[in-house]
């Protein structure tokens, strides 16, 4: 859970901005660099966390969240993301499978 609760901080902090700037429009969670020696998150348990951490916190309101991620390939993958609380979904792994054809 350590991952997750950072992922959620990070979403957090980036809205809220640093002193005397403005903090972000958007969040992208994204599993691009997940490999060997990093696992992914699946992507409904961490748009899913955020969304949630976000309204927790109020600022939901303040960004939208966008997820690219490789784990969304069926129309149903993209409704449960937009269910819990996804603004925008990249399907890469899709999108290259589509290429390749």
């Amino acid at each position: 859970m350590q991952a997750l609760e950072r992922i959620c901080d990070e979403a957090a902090e980036s809205i809220q901005g640093d002193i005397g700037q403005a903090g972000v429009e958007a969040v992208c969670l994204s599993d691009r660099l997940a490999g060997p020696d990093r696992m992914a998150l699946p992507s409904l348990v961490a748009v899913g966390a955020v969304h949630q951490h976000l309204l927790k916190t109020k600022q939901r309101p303040k960004a939208a969240i966008f997820a690219e991620v490789g784990d969304a390939k069926e129309v149903h993958d993209f409704a449960t993301l937009f269910g819990y609380g996804c603004d925008g979904v990249c399907p890469y792994v899709a999108y290259e499978a589509i290429c390749k054809m």
